[in-house]
């Protein structure tokens, strides 16, 4: 490729990323990423990848304490990774979307390479 077709294509590159890439988006998927990136909320939300759950089962799933899990749980919630519903006595969470499966995923499917 010669000098004028490599800047051309980088001349693209950059103005699709200027089209793509407004700050408050990169400020918010770096903040799911940081979320996500801390080891007890990322057991929390495998194991609500199997299905959804109460905190009691949450607890004995990722083998924390109750009041880290309801800490890690209320940090989920407040970022919309996941949402719960009241049955009776108990909350059940589960995951706010597919989407977030479908973030777990590729990173494991990349770490696993």
């Amino acid at each position: 490729m010669d000098n004028l077709n490599q800047e051309r294509e980088h001349l693209s590159v950059i103005d699709r990323y200027c089209e793509n890439c407004n700050e408050e988006t990169i400020l918010k998927m770096a903040n799911i990423l940081k979320i996500l990136g801390e080891p007890s909320r990322m057991k929390i939300v495998l194991a609500l990848s199997y299905g959804e759950l109460c905190v009691d089962h949450i607890v004995k799933c990722v083998n924390l304490s109750q009041s880290s899990v309801s800490h890690q749980l209320r940090i989920l919630k407040d970022n919309q990774i996941i949402k719960f519903r009241k049955e009776k006595q108990n909350v059940i969470y589960y995951l706010y979307d597919d989407h977030i499966m479908e973030i777990i995923n590729l990173v494991r499917e990349h770490v696993e390479e």
